[in-house]
């Protein structure tokens, strides 16, 4: 198992999506849905035996339905997540007998949906801009000659917050978990 100094690597996938928001004026919103089109791009590199950096771009499409109670006008959205995470690994490691184990810190920035209250029924969806320093770790194991399988786990913590429409962004809990699992299959090797 010989570990690439460069990568880069473009994939499609599900995602699971759950939200609960409270909307001043108007009752609690949760959203909770399985989205099918999911966009993932990442490039990266080890400068070291130990060190690297990734870099990823995703989009996740959806909607967010109307309720009995609350009617949501636009409800499509894109939620966009970019990344910038430095790598540590081990020096004490067998890949091909053990895997790869690597730790994961940096930022991401997320452009997320967001519901603004219209009226007293009526929601409006909106963008937010929300930056989260991420921690976390993943784990990289070949199955084949060009098949691996990769899961990550990760998490994250509000920096700060912003939206264009001036009303008030707060998150809660002060925290999230992004995790991800999936194959990865090498198209051209060197």
């Amino acid at each position: 198992y010989n570990e690439k100094i460069f990568w880069i690597w473009l994939g499609t996938g599900v995602n699971f999506a759950s939200a609960n928001q409270t909307l001043p004026g108007a009752s609690s919103v949760n959203y909770s849905a399985i989205n099918g089109s999911k966009f993932m791009a990442k490039a990266g590199f080890w400068g070291s035996d130990q060190l690297g950096l990734d870099l990823g771009y995703r989009n996740t499409t959806g909607a967010v339905k109307s309720s009995a109670s609350t009617t949501v006008t636009n409800g499509r959205y894109n939620w966009t997540t970019m990344s910038a995470e430095v790598l540590w690994r081990s020096p004490d490691r067998n890949p091909l007998r053990d895997g790869q184990w690597s730790w994961r810190f940096g930022i991401q920035q997320h452009e997320m949906p967001f519901l603004v209250p219209a009226n007293a029924t009526s929601v409006n969806m909106s963008q937010n801009s929300l930056t989260m320093a991420s921690f976390g770790f993943e784990y990289k194991k070949m199955v084949r000659e060009k098949l691996r399988i990769e899961w990550l786990l990760r998490y994250q913590r509000p920096m700060a917050s912003s939206n264009s429409l001036g009303t008030d962004f707060n998150v809660r809990p002060r925290f999230s978990i992004d995790g991800s699992v999936g194959a990865v299959y090498e198209v051209c090797k060197k």
